[in-house]
């Protein structure tokens, strides 16, 4: 799996990728828990002193592009340490109306509602980028890789603080 540097790098590339309509999804066999594990693995060196992350899922496989699965993931996984300062986060995954749902759910500072209304919309609108108020670029690739995949992507507050990022790709799960 590739480092903070590679990923942040991916993200770029995929930029260029949606803009020229290229992207393309290679799906295989992937053992969730496995892939989780270790998304979850990279970032728990950031996390700041007593900030816990743990994992909830239902194992199993999943027919999925594991480079796209990991750039969004990792993404909301990345967002989550940065804004989370003390509690947890976790990192949840199941089998949800033929696809599979991720959620990365935190006890960060949260997303204001007014900046939770344009999260995602920054590839469509660029005068919405205003780099004090909107949290960047990454959220908005984000969006057009999984819009690509046929899924959808979100934000929440949490009703006891924080926030949590899910995404729904509609991908063949399997309980083994």
């Amino acid at each position: 799996m590739a480092t903070s540097t590679e990923f942040k790098h991916g993200l770029r590339l995929q930029l260029s990728d949606i803009e020229s309509n290229s992207l393309q999804f290679d799906r295989s066999v992937l053992q969730l828990d496995e892939v989780m594990k270790e998304l979850a693995d990279r970032v728990r060196p950031n996390l700041k002193p007593g900030v816990t992350l743990d994992i909830e899922g239902e194992g199993g496989t999943a027919v999925a592009d594991v480079k796209y699965m990991t750039l969004v993931t990792m993404h909301c996984l990345e967002n989550a340490v940065k804004y989370t300062d003390k509690g947890h986060i976790t990192l949840a995954y199941r089998p949800e109306r033929n696809g599979l749902r991720i959620e990365v759910r935190d006890t960060g500072v949260g997303i204001p509602e007014a900046l939770r209304e344009n999260l995602f919309s920054l590839l469509t609108n660029k005068h919405t980028y205003v780099q004090d108020e909107v949290p960047g670029l990454g959220l908005s690739i984000c969006k057009a890789i999984v819009d690509r995949s046929g899924g959808r992507i979100g934000v929440e507050a949490m009703p006891e603080g924080g926030t949590m990022l899910w995404h729904w790709v509609p991908v063949k799960v399997t309980n083994q």
